[in-house]
């Protein structure tokens, strides 16, 4: 869930970040109204789709920036490889209560810890260049 204290002082990354707790959101939601398999996995391949291309965003921003991210990149590669095993999981296994709690749990955890320390450390780095 989105929360205003994950704001970095950018407004393009506040509303990518807003979008990818809302697609997670939309997994749990899907599962607890619906149920259906492949909506769920469409919507995991958005999350993964969408995670890339935020990732891109935010590492653009960082270089454009003169911003030392390696370590921050390798993190957003874990990201995408935990979820590409969600998907994979998904696909082979049968989904259940337990499997969309953990992997919503999982990705709530990181996302929140992610833009919580590392995204508004790097942020605040290109604030204090501009100033």
């Amino acid at each position: 869930m989105w929360k205003k204290d994950f704001e970095v002082q950018n407004n393009i990354i506040n509303k990518q970040h807003m979008k990818l707790f809302n697609i997670i959101d939309k997994i749990y939601d899907l599962y607890l109204t619906e149920n259906l398999r492949d909506d769920i996995r469409n919507i995991i391949i958005e999350l993964k789709d969408y995670t890339a291309y935020h990732f891109t965003t935010e590492e653009t921003i960082y270089e454009l920036n003169k911003l030392d991210y390696f370590e921050h990149k390798l993190e957003h590669n874990e990201f995408i490889k935990k979820i590409k095993s969600f998907e994979e999981k998904f696909i082979i296994e049968n989904f259940n209560f337990r499997f969309i709690t953990e992997m919503n749990s999982y990705l709530l955890y990181w996302l929140s810890n992610h833009i919580y320390i590392e995204d508004k450390k790097m942020f605040n780095k290109i604030n204090e260049k501009s100033k």
